[in-house]
Order: structure tokens, then sequence, then C-alpha cells
């Protein structure tokens, strides 16, 4: 199996799953948050959810993520295939780090 149908079942399994819709509910939920904080406070909160946004909420979808391929029995299956696990891992890596540039990419705040 190739890195790009790696890519594509990655994703059909995490919007099946529905971790990624929640990823991006949650990010709408920070960015409500920060709007709702008055100005002279923006930044300095916008610092405390940059910094316990991967602690908390980053952590425990990854985590959600392993158990829902262990229960598909994933990594075994791809134990028995003749796809090589870095495509696998880098699909995986990369599509985690696209939710993420998507959802830093407009900020909820403005520099005082």
């Amino acid at each position: 199996m190739s890195f790009s149908a790696f890519a594509g079942v990655e994703l059909k399994v995490g919007i099946r799953s529905r971790v990624y819709p929640l990823y991006m509910v949650v990010a709408l939920f920070y960015g409500l948050i920060l709007r709702a904080v008055p100005e002279a406070y923006k930044y300095t909160s916008s610092e405390l959810l940059l910094f316990m946004e991967p602690a908390l909420v980053g952590f425990m979808f990854v985590g959600a993520l392993i158990l829902f391929e262990k229960k598909d029995g994933v990594l075994s299956a791809l134990a028995v295939s003749p796809a090589e696990f870095r495509n696998y891992y880098w699909s995986k890596t990369l599509l985690m780090a696209f939710l993420s540039i998507i959802d830093k990419k407009r900020p909820f705040y403005r520099e005082v």
C-alpha cells in the first residue's frame, strides 16, 4: 500500500470514528472561549490554550485513534501485508500535522 492510500484510509477512519470532526469542534470551542475573554487578557489566554491544547486534547485524540485501530485489528493486518510500516506512520503523522495546521491557521485573537 502506498503513502497516499494509507492517508486516504486514515482520513476515512478518523472521520468514521468521529475523531477528526470532534477535534474541529473542540478547536472552534477554543476560538469561542478566546473571543469571550476580555481584550486585556487575550494574549495571555491564547498562550495558555496553545500550550494546554496538545497536552489535553491532542493526546486524547491520538489515544482514541490507537484504541480504534486496536479494536479494528489494523496493526495485525498491517503486519501480514506487504505494505511498509513507514508509509503507515508517515501518513498518520502528516495527517495529524495537517489537521493541527488547519486548526492554527485562523487566529482568534489579535496582537495588542
